[in-house]
């Protein structure tokens, strides 16, 4: 009986422990209708890009912080015709990253 007891306490701070730790990620999205020659600028210092493409006129730009504190409002998005442009260079140099996914 005792080590059902604790198996059970063992589970519930592993699951408490894994929702604390899934809040602390900020994340931001942004679509943008584009024509098929479209083209994407992004300059991210520090960050990682992965990109994916489709068959849609349009740009899905998803922003990944490493928690919630990461300062997404650093980020500008501009579009200017068929041209979008990303740029995100934080204040804290590379203390902080943000992923483009």
């Amino acid at each position: 009986m005792l080590c059902k007891i604790n198996n059970l306490i063992l589970f519930i701070i592993l699951f408490a422990a894994s929702t604390i730790i899934a809040q602390r990620e900020n994340r931001k999205t942004e679509t943008f209708q584009v024509p098929k020659d479209g083209e994407l600028e992004v300059y991210a210092n520090p960050g990682d890009i992965t990109i994916d493409t489709w068959d849609k006129n349009e740009v899905v730009i998803k922003m990944r912080g490493e928690d919630e504190n990461s300062d997404l409002d650093d980020m500008t998005i501009d579009q200017r015709g068929k041209k979008i442009i990303v740029r995100y260079d934080s204040r804290w140099g590379w203390s902080e990253s943000i992923d483009f996914i």
